[in-house]
């Protein structure tokens, strides 16, 4: 049960730094 939060979290960080990256690529271009 652990690793199943284990794996959930990563993919809630992987999705917020992509997240972070798209809207700085955003910024970059206006």
């Amino acid at each position: 049960q652990d690793r199943g939060l284990d794996e959930l979290y990563q993919v809630i960080v992987r999705q917020k730094n992509v997240a972070q990256t798209i809207n700085g690529e955003v910024a970059h271009q206006n």
